[in-house]
Parts: C-alpha cells; structure tokens; sequence
C-alpha cells in the first residue's frame, strides 16, 4: 500500500513535488514484473509509462554517460513520467539504446 501525496490549492496545481510513502519496506512487497513503455521520443525527451508498481526505476543508455532529469524513481501504475536530457545529447538509435530496470529485476 502506497500514500500519495501532492500539494494544491482550490484553484489548481501548486507544485510538481509528489510524495510517496510505504506502509512497508520494500523487501516485503510482493512486485509483479513492471511492463515500462518508452513513448513520445523527441531531441531532448522521452516519456515513462508502467502497467503496475515499478518501485526504483533505473534509466541506463548503452555505452552512453548522458545527465537526465530524473532517474531512480518509483513509477506509479498507469501514470506517465517525462525524463528530460540535454537538447545537444546527439546519439544514434537512442530508443534502442535505453535500457530500464526496476527494483523486480533484482529479485
């Protein structure tokens, strides 16, 4: 079981800062094998999506150092997450060289 907490206000969104809290340490959870989808490619952008829980979500790019916006994040069933890199980032075949794990592929 998963808190999720976001700040706002009645006439909208406030911040982008979401919070997760666990009601358990993540060695007691029983994750299923995340499906994460890569979607919305562009020159400095890619888009995150999971089917269930992907608890720890480590980006890696073959062969490639590149600085991204975020990595090592929980991502929640069905929601989206944009990872942002540099504009001047220019590396053949970047799609098929994106490899993403989750804290399952540790099991």
């Amino acid at each position: 079981m998963v808190l999720k907490c976001s700040l706002g206000q009645a006439e909208g969104h406030v911040s982008d800062v979401i919070t997760l809290h666990y009601f358990d340490k993540p060695k007691n959870f029983k994750l299923l094998n995340p499906s994460i989808k890569i979607s919305n490619l562009t020159d400095n952008s890619f888009v995150l999506r999971a089917d269930v829980l992907a608890k720890d979500v480590c980006i890696s790019i073959d062969g490639e150092y590149i600085n991204l916006s975020d990595n090592y994040f929980d991502l929640l069933p069905n929601e989206t997450k944009i990872i942002y890199f540099p504009a001047n980032t220019k590396i053949k075949d970047l799609n098929k060289k994106i490899k993403i794990k989750s804290l399952f592929d540790t099991y």
